[in-house]
């Protein structure tokens, strides 16, 4: 068996994105099961697009399988190209998803509300058609979005019938420590450091509460993509409390994560796939605080491994933090409800799907 598989690293510039992360943690997990890979990076694509397609072309043609990890972009244009170069090969040909994939050209258009009206009720007559990437995903053999409504979405609509959910899952076997809830409580954001993910609102909120003797202390990971104006205000809000770590290599995650009381998911993006960190989090046996972006009743159980407050509501956010503070006994219980949740984002509970479906490995 040999898979032609497709991605965009982010070596060059140390992208740290879901995309390249889910590629890295593909390509390693395939060598790791001793599968045969071909690899075409995407990073520099636009620069040559050409010379990749024509090795796209080549090995499309000497390998056994195609597997494409990429942003809407790519996928866009690349799409039909495989299924054009393969048409004659007929070679099983996979979608991973990464967050919601090439939805968004369907729906990147929608205000927030109509965007959650689609994905969550179903309103697919809010989406912009895009009747030739419905055309060229029917053609594929498999696509793989992180969770059942992702896979509820695109089956209705693009009217498909070879989608399967295959958990964001993680390659870890360590142990992680269970140490008591700390006084103050120790929150950490892991994430890109930007406006959309909520991280203002958040510094916001921990000094609000701090503002009568210091209750939370917040530690930020992530790589800042802020602009100038963003930035000056970020770093004027650091201080003894809320202290900015930098950024944080993908091996590193989760034992960071089991040092904290609580990871903090304050994202403002309708459209946020699967995030890979709050798989992490449950693996570490970190308790979740997220917004109720659309796919996170799919990811998290409310009040078991993690408490959810309302998406854009800074007093919910609040509200949720104070009851954290003085429920240290109920955020306890949670961790070990998180590690229990966290199972199923490992790589052991998602291998035979991952080899069959991605890799077209059946073991006997």
């Amino acid at each position: 068996m040999k898979i032609l598989l497709i991605g965009n690293s982010g070596i060059i510039n140390n992208y740290k994105d879901g995309q390249t992360t889910k590629l890295r943690l593909y390509k390693k997990t395939m060598e790791l099961e001793g599968i045969d890979i071909v690899f075409i990076d995407l990073e520099r694509f636009f620069h040559n697009p050409f010379s990749i397609l024509r090795q796209i072309k080549k090995n499309i043609r000497i390998c056994d399988r195609i597997v494409l990890i990429s942003g809407e972009r790519a996928c866009k244009l690349l799409i039909p190209f495989i299924n054009k170069h393969n048409k004659k090969y007929n070679k099983p040909f996979i979608l991973p998803i990464v967050g919601s994939g090439v939805l968004h050209f369907s729906i990147d258009h929608l205000k927030d509300e109509e965007q959650v009206k689609f994905i969550v009720d179903g309103n697919y007559s809010l989406g912009q058609r895009q009747k030739k990437i419905e055309k060229e995903l029917k053609k594929m053999t498999y696509i793989l979005p992180e969770t059942e409504l992702m896979k509820k979405v695109y089956s209705e609509y693009y009217h498909l019938d070879n989608c399967i959910v295959l958990n964001n899952f993680r390659v870890f076997d360590e142990k992680v420590d269970n140490h008591q809830i700390s006084n103050p409580l120790k929150l950490v954001f892991l994430s890109r450091v930007m406006r959309l993910k909520g991280i203002f609102e958040l510094i916001e909120v921990v000094k609000s509460i701090n503002k009568n003797g210091v209750k939370l202390c917040l530690d930020i990971y992530g790589d800042k993509s802020l602009s100038d104006e963003d930035l000056k205000v970020f770093n004027d809000s650091l201080d003894e409390q809320i202290i900015y770590k930098g950024s944080i290599d993908n091996k590193e995650v989760i034992q960071t994560l089991s040092k904290y009381d609580l990871f903090v998911f304050p994202t403002n993006a309708v459209y946020e796939g699967t995030p890979g960190v709050i798989a992490e989090s449950l693996i570490a046996g970190t308790p979740v605080l997220s917004s109720n972006f659309p796919q996170a009743n799919y990811l998290l159980k409310d009040g078991y491994d993690s408490i959810l407050f309302k998406m854009f509501d800074t007093n919910d956010l609040k509200e949720k933090l104070i009851y954290c503070i003085n429920n240290k006994d109920i955020l306890f219980n949670m961790r070990k409800n998180a590690l229990e949740s966290g199972k199923k984002y490992l790589y052991k509970h998602e291998r035979e799907k991952f080899l069959k479906y991605v890799c077209g490995v059946e073991e006997e």
